[in-house]
């Protein structure tokens, strides 16, 4: 297995002889999950990403034009953002707040 990261599109690919598995890390610091599957060459895959836009009631995140968690393959989503989807994980603290 290798792994090799790409500072030009900030991208990682773990890869085995028959399987590749691509992730990148967007400008906002999000972990994105781009591919996984038979074996390729990783290029720029920037329009997987592109591709996933659809309809959303929600504002953009972080007051990025176009950029919506709700619509990015996101490796391990949080909690308390404007994803509403199911988090990976959810914390609660001592004081009650999440």
């Amino acid at each position: 297995m290798s792994i090799v990261y790409d500072a030009s599109s900030q991208t990682f690919n773990l890869s085995t002889s028959k399987t590749s598995y691509i992730i990148k890390v967007l400008d906002s610091k999000h972990i994105a999950h781009i591919y996984w599957g038979k074996k390729i060459k990783a290029k720029n895959l920037d329009y997987v990403l592109r591709s996933r836009n659809w309809g959303s009631f929600l504002t953009n995140t972080d007051n990025v034009d176009n950029f919506m968690l709700e619509a990015i393959p996101q490796e391990y989503p949080g909690y308390g953002s404007t994803d509403l989807r199911s988090p990976s994980i959810e914390l609660q603290f001592a004081d009650g707040t999440t």
